[in-house]
């Protein structure tokens, strides 16, 4: 990462890093020693590696030494994960139906019940299809209950209730335990990337990829090793709407506008930034920022004056 960032700089030029899935946090402590003053901050876009970012910081026990911004908690990203839940299930039930398949004739796990995983289960709930829920977190639980899902206590009864499952936590929950619950010929599909959401290495080596489509009709078969449990994986196991565009048309400006506006505070405000304390080792930017943001989006999008 050092050479390579070496091979892209300019002598004293500051510069910020903008990454999508924490990739520079293995390095971030050498970047920031070697470039000090130089290096301005870093832009995380992505649920995935906000997190990323806090585990590790949190595991090292210090601050960051220099600013990360986040955008992926803004209530500008509401808009962007509402549409990607529903472009999954549309995705979903394209390829379902491409194979012959009607999503109404299946019932529905949904693991995660974060923003996009919320967005999912009411894509399936209003195509009629029968959803339950299962998270870790005792807050996302009750949000479900409230909201009207069944929530289960365990995975392996959720995956087990379910013969089309998405998972939309990005932390590996597609491990041992809830692939061996899986029922047979039940269909998986994910949010986010199947190096995110599988254990890949007991994926890879207990089952056998047996029925890979090559006609890009989105769905491969992985049988048991050695048994006779089989199921689908929608995109080998990658988020199927890519398979349609992952089209998101202009709510994707409302987030990008933010980026572009933590850009412009890092590049301007880093130093008062990186001197300030936070509960957690991410920054946000000002609601304020936020509002004009979303007032030029109107302004240029929905002709609000």
């Amino acid at each position: 990462m050092l050479s390579t960032l070496a091979d892209a700089l300019k002598p004293d030029l500051p510069f910020l890093l903008c990454d999508i899935g924490a990739y520079f946090a293995p390095s971030i402590l050498a970047i920031a020693e070697r470039y000090k003053d130089q290096f301005l901050g870093v832009l995380e876009g992505t649920e995935n590696g906000a997190s990323a970012y806090e585990r590790h910081f949190r595991t090292l026990r210090i601050d960051p030494p220099i600013p990360i911004v986040s955008v992926a908690r803004s209530s500008l990203k509401l808009p962007e994960d509402f549409l990607v839940g529903a472009g999954i299930i549309f995705s979903a039930e394209a390829i379902l139906r491409q194979h012959g398949q009607v999503l109404q004739t299946r019932t529905a796990t949904v693991i995660g019940f974060g923003r996009v995983g919320r967005a999912v289960a009411e894509a399936l709930r209003t195509r009629g299809v029968p959803t339950v829920v299962f998270d870790t977190d005792p807050i996302a639980r009750a949000e479900a209950a409230v909201r009207g899902y069944p929530v289960y206590g365990s995975i392996e009864e959720a995956v087990d209730f379910g013969t089309l499952v998405v998972s939309a936590t990005g932390s590996h929950a597609l491990d041992r335990t809830a692939l061996d619950s899986v029922r047979r010929g039940a269909v998986i599909a994910t949010v986010t990337s199947r190096d995110s959401e599988f254990d890949e290495e007991y994926l890879l080596d207990a089952y056998d990829s047996v029925g890979a489509e090559a006609d890009g009709s989105g769905l491969s078969l992985y049988r048991e090793v050695g048994g006779d449990r089989e199921f689908w994986l929608m995109n080998d196991g990658n988020a199927p709407n890519f398979l349609h565009g992952a089209v998101l048309g202009p709510a994707l400006h409302l987030i990008s506008g933010e980026k572009l506006a933590a850009v412009h505070e890092l590049a301007n405000s880093h130093e008062q930034l990186a001197g300030a304390t936070y509960q957690t080792p991410l920054i946000e930017i000002r609601e304020d920022l936020r509002r004009n943001v979303a007032r030029t989006w109107n302004t240029h999008f929905i002709e609000i004056r």
